[in-house]
């Protein structure tokens, strides 16, 4: 029976919905009125950017400092969430299946791959909600969907990492486990203060998790990563 190739589906379920939370640079040149030159420009970026899961700027929508910092903001998250996923856990989950043979790695296979990979996509595309309705009203308050959508959909991305973990290392990430328990207590918090500082708040939150996962484990990350491969 030949190995399964987790990291090409990684690439397909993960990279594309990670890389798809981007500003879409032609609908926010549309609101402004860029010149054709710079739209012309950005025309094939977008082609490769665009999705589902793009952040859109709303007609309305004021082009300034804010919806900047809010693009930033996102952006980083987006980053920390491809980081969560690439950095060590693809390739562990990787090498746990390759041991395994058989039934069990037909069943790891399905659990990480399917189930388990469908709340982390889940989870991109409620913060992609999220952030969408961030950039059409920066400096009022979430409404209660798009608060739960922002905070909820990385908690549940996170969630679902520790799940695919417990289920491949048999061990509880802590960390992510209680960054996903203050991200969903920021939901009620979210809707009374402005959009802008509630994405702040869990791109803090994030951008923190990775820092701390890359100072506090550098030792065990670097073996992880630069570990010979097994032979076939």
């Amino acid at each position: 029976m030949s190995t399964p190739k987790p990291t090409n589906a990684d690439r397909i379920v993960v990279t594309a919905a990670v890389a798809e939370i981007t500003i879409d640079l032609k609908a926010i040149a549309s609101t402004i009125n860029v010149t054709p030159m710079m739209k012309s420009r950005k025309s094939g970026a977008r082609s490769k950017m665009r999705s589902a899961m793009s952040l859109r700027v709303g007609a309305t929508t004021d082009f300034g400092a804010g919806v900047i910092a809010a693009a930033i903001l996102g952006l980083a998250v987006a980053a920390a969430l491809w980081w969560a996923y690439f950095d060590v856990v693809a390739i562990v989950a990787e090498r746990r299946l390759r041991e395994a043979s058989g039934s069990a790695q037909l069943k790891m296979a399905r659990d990480s791959y399917s189930y388990l990979h469908l709340p982390m996509v889940a989870g991109i595309v409620l913060f992609a909600v999220g952030v969408k309705k961030t950039l059409i009203d920066i400096g009022e308050p979430l409404a209660t969907v798009p608060a739960v959508a922002l905070c909820g959909g990385v908690a549940l991305y996170l969630v679902a990492h520790i799940l695919f973990r417990l289920r491949n290392v048999q061990t509880l990430n802590r960390q992510r486990l209680v960054v996903s328990a203050l991200l969903l207590g920021l939901v009620p918090v979210a809707v009374e203060i402005p959009a802008l500082v509630t994405l702040a708040l869990v791109a803090s939150l994030c951008v923190g998790l990775i820092a701390y996962e890359a100072i506090r484990f550098a030792e065990a990350r670097d073996r992880i990563r630069h570990a010979p491969e097994p032979s076939t």
